[in-house]
């Protein structure tokens, strides 16, 4: 689970959060800042990797196996 999936998570068992906002909207923020984690994650891989032949999409992908999000090279694309 990452970051932004617990915080979205816990703010709606906590608060109740996702019951304010249209369908719609609550997938659109959740899609989005899920996309935004994806693409930090994948660059500070990057910079940080050692090992160059490992992309750092896979390893996202491999690290965070549950987010639905689908990625074509270094394009991030939000499934809906």
């Amino acid at each position: 689970m990452t970051a932004v999936e617990w915080l979205l998570n816990h703010l709606d068992k906590t608060y109740h959060i996702k019951e304010k906002f249209l369908p719609s909207d609550w997938e659109f923020l959740e899609e989005t800042s899920k996309a935004m984690e994806k693409e930090q994650i994948e660059k500070a891989y990057s910079q940080g990797a050692l090992d160059s032949i490992y992309m750092p999409h896979k390893y996202y992908n491999d690290t965070y196996p549950t987010t639905r999000l689908s990625d074509s090279s270094s394009n991030i694309k939000i499934i809906k």
